[in-house]
């Protein structure tokens, strides 16, 4: 991270070095206010960093008027939740080979409950914000400019697939090996048919708002969330044409995060401030459920008419009868949980800060802490049997849990 008023030395002449910066930097950063819209300076700056073809994320500060030239980007907005606003931004940086933490994990990173987790190697520093796997040996990885990773042997070695697309990827579901789609910034929607040979985009109608995660019932019926717009869209054949999906029931600074589909018809979807959103109908009309929390939720799953969510602050809420009434479990730690997932009714875990990992045989009832072996952010977690599973995070980390 380059900053004027930190690395310009004194007496250096201040316009060569921001122009050597420029140069320099792989992605540029604009916090967008008042006083920086209405800076020659800052306006001449972001011109170099375009005109040089550097990445430029616009950073919504505070009310103003987006300059001409930065209106086709997709923003982070800081306004509304400074929390918020620093999740997506930090999901959306890439980050380079030398970075904290990279490299340190340990290949064995045993603990106490039956099992070990081990890191892999997949050759990538880039932040991976999901992972899916259509069966134990067969799954996907996304993250920043459209990193996608693939593995057909459990993951002893991962594969770099062509996204053909440079957006930060968010979400990505597979309903068997061959069918997937992948979801991100600036209403990135693609899919695949292949198993991740050939990756096409697909029209989102949603250019400039990030979708965060998507879920598919079968080949055929799937939904997106949005982090910015009280919009869920959702496909009938395969993504070839995606429908939007009002919420009427959304308050301002409640973005969407996390949608999770049982089947064609029953489905939840959580967001910021405690939002809990669920349906019967595949999405014809959604009703709004009383979470009992005002922290924000960033990952659902369902299994039937069990349903766990997980948020910040150490937040686990579950549901045995649909939702009608949701209790907070016991998770034990106050860290931010950004994912969640269950393998049957009974064993499940969720991830999140600080490279926290947390595990239930009994269906939540007690949760208790596992030793990941290492301090990166995990922003994702499958498993698709109980005894295997994926957590993946920061700084292209990769755990693998085998008993």
């Amino acid at each position: 991270m380059w900053l004027d008023q930190l690395d310009i030395a004194p007496g250096q002449r201040w316009a060569r070095a921001v122009e050597e910066a420029l140069h320099a930097c792989p992605q540029m950063l604009v916090i967008l206010s008042p006083a920086s819209t209405n800076s020659t300076n800052v306006d001449d700056e972001v011109s170099f960093a375009l005109e040089e073809r550097k990445t430029v994320i616009p950073v919504l500060y505070r009310d103003c008027n987006i300059p001409f030239r930065l209106r086709p980007f997709q923003y982070v907005d800081f306004r509304v939740d400074y929390e918020i606003g620093l999740r997506m931004l930090l999901r959306a940086l890439p980050v380079a080979p030398d970075s904290e933490n990279a490299g340190s994990t340990p290949k064995e990173l045993p603990y106490k409950g039956g099992g070990v987790w081990t890191k892999q190697e997949g050759g990538v520093r880039e932040h991976l914000n999901s992972v899916s796997f259509a069966k134990k040996q067969s799954g996907w990885v996304v993250g920043v400019e459209g990193t996608i990773l693939h593995t057909d042997d459990g993951g002893r070695s991962w594969n770099r697939q062509g996204s053909g697309n440079l957006a930060t990827l968010f979400s990505v579901s597979f309903v068997n090996e061959e069918s997937g789609w992948a979801v991100g910034a600036a209403g990135t929607i693609l899919h695949t048919e292949d198993g991740g040979q050939s990756w096409y985009p697909q029209s989102s109608l949603m250019n400039r708002v990030a979708l965060n995660s998507v879920s598919f019932a079968n080949e055929l019926s799937g939904w997106a969330v949005t982090a910015q717009s009280h919009r869920i869209l959702h496909t009938e054949d395969g993504g070839r044409e995606w429908d939007r999906q009002d919420c009427d029931h959304l308050q301002l600074g409640e973005h969407l995060q996390s949608v999770s589909f049982t089947d064609g018809e029953s489905g939840w979807v959580v967001g910021d401030k405690g939002c809990i959103l669920h349906t019967k109908d595949g999405g014809r009309t959604w009703k709004r459920q009383n979470s009992g929390v005002d922290e924000n939720l960033s990952s659902v799953i369902a299994n039937g008419q069990s349903v766990w969510v997980v948020g910040a602050k150490g937040v686990i809420l579950h549901t045995e009868d649909g939702g009608r009434i949701w209790s907070r479990q016991g998770s034990g730690v106050d860290e931010s949980l950004y994912a969640v997932s269950f393998a049957n009714r009974q064993s499940g875990m969720a991830v999140g800060a600080a490279g926290r990992i947390l595990h239930t045989e009994d269906g939540g009832q007690t949760w208790k802490t596992q030793d990941s072996g290492t301090g990166n952010w995990l922003l994702s977690i499958a498993f698709p049997a109980p005894q295997s599973g994926w957590a993946v995070g920061r700084h292209g980390t990769i755990l693998h849990y085998e008993e």
